[in-house]
């Protein structure tokens, strides 16, 4: 339980520091220098959109195994890499959360490109026993 708090709070960073990297995620979205639950929110609503979409995106690495040997895992790394754009676009334009809005796709893009390299330089330098 402990290592899944730890992991939900280093993406709520990783969210947090998206956002201040991305001026175009923040617009009238999280003020960085007033505590908000923006951050927290979009983090858990993230890892709950992906924990639903995980066993579609299972198939999806069963049905294109063969391209996944040619490009060595890059196109499920991709894949994954725009459903997490995908999300933060909805919940951002959607304005789901209070406080968080997404421009564009690009923007969402671009913050799911930071998200994701803030996240695996974190679970590398924080190793968490599964």
């Amino acid at each position: 339980m402990r290592a899944l708090i730890l992991r939900w709070l280093l993406s709520v960073f990783a969210l947090w520091f998206a956002c201040w990297f991305t001026e175009a995620v923040l617009g009238r979205g999280i003020d960085l220098d007033v505590p908000s639950l923006a951050p927290f929110l979009v983090s858990l609503l993230l890892a709950l959109l992906n924990a639903l979409v995980q066993p579609l995106l299972f198939i999806f690495k069963v049905v294109t195994f063969p391209l996944q040997i040619l490009t060595l895992g890059l196109l499920a790394a991709a894949a994954s890499f725009v459903l997490n754009a995908v999300f933060l676009y909805a919940i951002g334009h959607r304005e789901v959360v209070q406080g968080f809005y997404v421009h564009d796709f690009v923007s969402a893009l671009y913050a799911a490109l930071v998200l994701s390299l803030i996240n695996a330089v974190l679970s590398i330098l924080v190793r968490t026993r599964r």
